[in-house]
């Protein structure tokens, strides 16, 4: 069996982004300021994607469109001291790390169909 490790937990790839969640939680848990962090990480929309063809795994946080710039940052900051709290690479395949990226946005999901209609006034 090959030995994945998400943040340094051992892990099944299907299992990667529920491990990674936890984990992430795990080391906010330990940090200042982590109530903060989880409170804004707990509204979040967590899915997990492996890009096959560029051999990447994303980790996608959605945050609810309300949240500014700044909340964004702040996320994307704490995410990374986390990663590095961890000492450990964010996905490894056999003690190797792998390539992956954290996406944070709080984009609002526009329904382009209806609002052509819409602008048309059908």
């Amino acid at each position: 069996m090959l030995d994945w490790k998400v943040l340094g937990k051992q892990t099944l790839p299907v299992g990667i982004q529920v491990n990674w969640e936890s984990r992430i939680e795990e080391l906010a848990g330990k940090k200042e300021d982590g109530k903060r962090f989880l409170a804004m990480f707990h509204e979040a929309e967590i899915t997990y994607k492996f890009d096959t063809i560029r051999e990447l795994h994303i980790f996608m946080v959605e945050m609810p469109p309300k949240t500014s710039m700044k909340d964004l940052e702040y996320m994307k900051e704490y995410i990374q001291s986390l990663r590095r709290s961890a000492r450990s690479p964010m996905v490894s395949l056999e003690g190797k790390e792998q390539k992956s990226t954290v996406v944070i946005s709080a984009n609002e999901d526009v329904n382009e169909y209806a609002l052509r209609h819409q602008e048309k006034g059908e």
